[in-house]
């Protein structure tokens, strides 16, 4: 017959390694798109970059077209002429009318078409011009530790000036102010012109850039914002320049957490220019175009995943079960159970392990019963040479016995202790088997009761068997040592009228059956007792008896049987055997 051929494990293991392969593949392809996400936002990034470059470039050229109004403003000729006049010499109609004018012509020139600004002019002479009076009420209020006045100390002439807030007929009105400051020859400061322009215009500049989800706005160098599209951000100090610089590092955009949703910050400084551009723009609104890619990507590697774990796990399921089957079966083996099987399974070297282990096995199995039928024989040789065991005492008192009856003319008593005697040899002689009913060696105990209550006429035994147990065999000949020693050490000081031994046997739970022996002699001692219990048979040659069934009970019961003493001083000693029951069969050996 042809063998089947199994798969190596090797083969399968190279199987094992090229789905891992397949997995380590997949994995790469997740992380190639995760870095390819990373390109694309790095991408839009810069590509923002451009867009805040225009806007900053649009913002630049408003800016300059507002710093040349207010230098025109300030080299006419006129207002430098006012400015250093004396208080007494102040005309305010006349310096109001004449700016009224002046501005009308600047605003109609070609230079500065549609520039929207309110123009303020205030000098320490006493001479003010205000295009918007509500504003100007408002800054001849200022206090003196406010800006405008701390201006004086600006080492610049002309600088821009964040967030002024006034109100107006309208309702309030955020406006960037370019202030100028006008000096004496002593390069005093003698007063000051603003062009004002509202924030709103600033606004306008980027405004048509500005997308459905993103924010721009634009914040000066101590981090207030001074345009934005919600009105009600302008003029807040939104950031600590040191923690915003810190989003950057060396880039000019990061990402960054903001209301639990994560965003594409940027910003662009343009030399010379006072504001930073910012645009904040949610990171969902870069990745969107992506997540259908990447959804596509995910399924496919979540299949492939899921494909090459199902293949792994029967791959390895199929390499490493009959190893797992045979490791089994071992500790089944290593635990007692020799008869266990192992099964041919797996690969081709699986199934030559599970073939030699059930050899090796098999041999052990066979030395260990040769073993156990060596034991059992020795073990059978001893119970016998117990069994066998008849204390000469004995002998001789029950022979010393019936000579006396003899001599004192009592043969009928002397023929009858006569037979006892002889039954109870032919009982030791003829019984072969280990195993006989209660009520056998019940047989053999009255015998050898007979022959004790014929030595000492006063003892008395009482019988007492539950009914139905009269068939349950139990060791031969077990009771016997046990009312030995009831006779000769329970009443060593003397039998009296009243003394008597009990011999029961009743049912236990579990299947067990309780054989007690009990006597009301003069008892044991405790020293004794210690040294019954820790069973040192040579340490008590008064009681050899009952460390003879106590071996025997050991030997033959392998542990299932018990046996306990009790004794109290001039009381009585109780002697309890358990053993498991069992009930008698049909044995030619059992009767003679």
């Amino acid at each position: 017959m042809r063998m089947r051929r199994h798969a190596k494990l090797h083969t399968l293991l190279f199987l094992f390694i090229m789905l891992m392969i397949v997995l380590i593949i997949a994995t790469l392809g997740k992380l190639s798109f995760y870095l390819y996400e990373k390109e694309i936002i790095q991408s839009f990034a810069k590509n923002r970059q451009d867009t805040l470059l225009q806007i900053s470039d649009s913002l630049n050229t408003y800016r300059e077209r507002v710093e040349n109004l207010a230098s025109l403003y300030k080299e006419n000729a006129y207002i430098q002429e006012k400015a250093i006049l004396g208080e007494s010499a102040v005309d305010q109609k006349a310096f109001s009318r004449t700016i009224a004018d002046l501005k009308k012509v600047i605003d109609q020139s070609l230079f500065f078409p549609n520039l929207n600004y309110d123009l303020q002019i205030l000098f320490d002479n006493g001479l003010f011009y205000s295009s918007d009076a509500s504003y100007l009420e408002g800054l001849l209020k200022l206090p003196k530790e406010t800006w405008f006045y701390q201006a004086r100390r600006q080492d610049h002439d002309s600088f821009w000036q964040s967030n002024i807030a006034y109100k107006t007929e309208q309702g309030k009105k955020n406006v960037v102010s370019f202030v100028t400051l006008l000096r004496d020859d002593a390069q005093q400061s003698i007063g000051f012109i603003l062009v004002n322009v509202d924030e709103r215009d600033f606004f306008q500049v980027y405004s048509r850039i500005i997308g459905d989800q993103s924010i721009i706005y634009l914040i000066d160098h101590k981090g207030q914002i001074v345009s934005h599209p919600i009105d009600t951000m302008i003029g807040r100090f939104f950031y600590q320049m040191e923690k915003f610089n810190s989003f950057f590092g060396d880039r000019n955009w990061s990402q960054i957490q903001k209301s639990e949703k994560e965003y594409l910050f940027s910003r662009y400084l343009s030399e010379g220019s006072p504001w930073i551009v910012v645009e904040e723009i949610p990171m969902a609104l870069i990745t969107d175009p992506l997540q259908r890619t990447a959804n596509t990507i995910n399924l496919l590697t979540s299949l492939l995943l899921v494909v090459t774990l199902l293949f792994a796990i029967i791959f390895s399921r199929k390499i490493s079960r009959p190893f797992e089957v045979l490791a089994e079966s071992m500790n089944s083996a290593q635990k007692g159970d020799l008869d266990v099987h192992f099964k041919e399974m797996g690969c081709h070297e699986s199934r030559n392990m599970a073939i030699n282990t059930q050899k090796f096995v098999l041999r052990i199995n066979a030395l260990l019963d040769e073993l156990k039928q060596k034991e059992k024989a020795k073990r059978i040789s001893e119970l016998d040479f117990l069994q066998m065991q008849i204390n000469p005492h004995f002998i001789y008192n029950t022979l010393f016995t019936i000579r006396c009856m003899v001599d004192l003319g009592l043969e009928k008593e002397a023929s009858d202790t006569l037979d006892r005697f002889s039954s109870m040899l032919k009982k030791i002689l003829r019984i072969d088997a280990p195993m006989i009913s209660i009520q056998d060696n019940l047989d053999y105990l009255e015998d050898y009761n007979f022959i004790m209550s014929q030595r000492y006429g006063s003892l008395s035994f009482v019988y007492e068997i539950e009914p139905g147990l009269e068939h349950v065999k139990i060791l031969k000949f077990i009771l016997q040592p046990l009312v030995e020693n009831s006779v000769y050490h329970g009443f060593s000081n003397g039998v009296e009228k009243d003394s008597n031994i009990c011999i029961s046997f009743k049912r236990e739970e579990a299947q067990m059956v309780s054989i007690t022996v009990e006597d009301n002699g003069c008892g044991i001692s405790e020293e004794q007792l210690n040294r019954l219990d820790t069973r040192e048979s040579g340490s008590d040659t008064q009681h050899i008896g009952l460390l003879n069934v106590r071996k025997k009970l050991d030997l033959y019961y392998e542990g299932k049987a018990s046996m306990s003493i009790h004794s109290e001083k001039n009381v009585g000693t109780r002697i309890e055997i358990l053993v498991p029951l069992q009930q008698e069969e049909t044995d030619e050996n059992t009767h003679s």
